[in-house]
């Protein structure tokens, strides 16, 4: 009795499940309907991936720019500057072991040409710095905010510089302001050591030392939310 009921229900209610019917299809279409099928589940993968990206983009534009108001508003609030404009020799000299607090007076001279940053040229005691803050433009000082380039400029200098392979400006003294998005940079003077603008062969090696520094940080920034 038992082997007749079984008998009868794979006779009546016995279902093919899917691979027994792509089993009973002619020769050669199982083979692409599981080549559909993985391409299918593929670009749902893709799909699903590049939304998540784009979402993750979008909240770090967000997360930025919320940022920048805040220090924007700090900034109207009163909070100091990451340094005097013109730099002093006091501030100088308790911030950089190269220069000493006594002796003349410093002399900071603008430097033109810059659009991400003021840079200026300060003479104190005989030697020659580079002193960098942000842009006074409004715009411009938005941009490098939202695109993180003071921060990360900053941190570049104070942790990296001396790892990174290359011959980088000694840096004196950085220092980046969370709050209100100022920073300033004190960096040797490249004119003042004797560099001169490049020749052919001069920036070819450049370049090369720009691959071996990218080259260095390669995989570092993977993801989304890695590169802010």
């Amino acid at each position: 009795r038992t082997g007749a009921v079984t008998s009868s229900r794979v006779q009546v209610g016995h279902k093919r499940g899917p691979r027994e019917a792509l089993a009973k299809r002619a020769p050669g279409t199982t083979s692409v309907a599981r080549r559909r099928h993985t391409r299918t589940r593929r670009r749902r993968a893709a799909h699903k991936r590049d939304g998540e990206q784009r979402m993750a983009a979008v909240v770090l534009y967000f997360a930025r720019t919320l940022k920048y108001e805040l220090q924007r508003l700090a900034t109207r609030l009163g909070f100091a500057a990451a340094s005097p404009t013109p730099v002093t020799r006091a501030w100088l000299a308790a911030r950089c072991a190269s220069v000493d607090a006594a002796g003349d007076p410093a002399e900071e001279t603008s430097i033109k040409g810059g659009e991400n940053g003021a840079v200026a040229r300060v003479s104190v005691g005989g030697a020659s710095l580079i002193v960098k803050r942000p842009p006074a433009a409004a715009p411009a000082r938005a941009v490098g905010a939202l695109q993180c380039w003071y921060e990360r400029e900053v941190y570049f200098y104070a942790a990296l510089a001396e790892k990174s392979g290359v011959r980088c400006p000694k840096c004196e003294y950085a220092h980046y302001d969370g709050w209100t998005g100022e920073f300033v940079l004190v960096l040797e003077d490249l004119v003042a050591s004797g560099f001169r603008p490049l020749g052919l062969e001069h920036a070819a090696a450049a370049a090369v030392a720009l691959g071996a520094l990218h080259g260095r940080s390669e995989g570092a920034f993977d993801g989304p939310l890695a590169r802010g």
